[in-house]
């Protein structure tokens, strides 16, 4: 409620110092105008006055989660407490990543210190952020908030081509990059369609083939073991310097004897096994076929 300038008491409103009473809760406005004896002259000076009340409770903290479906790829979070409230003044924003957090992600532009806060560079896991907020009374409130990042979606369809990084990469060399890998494809899948799910790393782009007729999902073994041998004259049409070409996962399943490791593509072999490197380097095939057992 707005309180009218009559209700309120200046003392002595026509010295250098004076006392005001009779003030409510709420943010004043006060005009100093000082005039010269010959009224030549005048200066005017603002100040500002913020009553509080007198027992005011610490900030009551509110977060939004802004971002929804984090995954790896689309891995930028929003955390909006805009709309915490205060009896005093907020003072200061906080936030703070757990410490048993995974190390990777970080705050764009020092949003940690803003009522909303931008994540980006994130990893698959569980993070905890906490939110610390003060106020003009040095009262300090805390709240946490958890978010889960997911792994990228349909992983297991997915091939993974890495290429020397560049400091930028043009939309027209990734257009033609799409482009050859079809016309290297087609006569092995008439109907192929390359798409482009994004980038899991800057030097690393992540496709899919789609069938346009059926509209099912090619296998990207099948892709990958025609590509690899294609390598070379890929990368001269395509203008890219391109490293490899693999599944996004290992999806060997190490002979039925062992584990394929997602980031190393390697077998984990069981106990007497190991892995047969003719196989392994003339069918470019993790695998665990050497049985390295000794009978006595």
């Amino acid at each position: 409620m707005k309180q009218k300038a009559n209700d309120i008491d200046i003392v002595t409103p026509h010295s250098l110092k004076t006392r005001i009473s009779n003030l409510r809760i709420g943010q004043y406005r006060f005009q100093l105008t000082l005039t010269t004896k010959d009224q030549e002259y005048t200066s005017k000076k603002e100040v500002i006055v913020i009553v509080y009340q007198q027992n005011g409770q610490p900030p009551k903290i509110h977060i939004q989660l802004e971002t929804n479906n984090v995954n790896m790829l689309n891995n930028l979070i929003i955390l909006n407490a805009s709309a915490t409230t205060a009896d005093y003044g907020i003072a200061k924003w906080q936030w703070i990543k757990n410490p048993l957090n995974p190390a990777m992600g970080y705050f764009i532009n020092n949003s940690n210190l803003s009522p909303i806060a931008y994540l980006t560079n994130l990893i698959e896991g569980q993070y905890i952020f906490i939110l610390q907020v003060t106020d003009d009374r040095q009262q300090m409130s805390e709240m946490n908030i958890t978010v889960n990042v997911n792994g990228i979606p349909d992983a297991e369809n997915l091939i993974e081509i890495k290429f020397l990084s560049k400091s930028y990469l043009y939309q027209q060399t990734l257009d033609n990059l799409l482009a050859q890998i079809r016309v290297f494809l087609i006569d092995l899948y008439p109907n192929i369609n390359i798409l482009l799910i994004g980038m899991s790393k800057e030097n690393s782009l992540l496709i899919k083939g789609i069938d346009l007729k059926t509209n099912l999902i090619i296998s990207p073994k099948i892709i990958v073991k025609y590509l690899q041998n294609k390598i070379k004259p890929l990368r001269s049409a395509s203008n890219m310097n391109i490293l490899s070409i693999e599944t996004y996962l290992c999806l060997s399943n190490c002979s039925n004897h062992g584990i394929c490791d997602h980031t190393t593509k390697y077998c984990i072999c069981q106990k007497y096994y190991m892995e047969n490197w003719f196989k392994s380097i003339v069918y470019k095939e993790p695998n665990c076929g050497k049985n390295n057992k000794i009978f006595i």
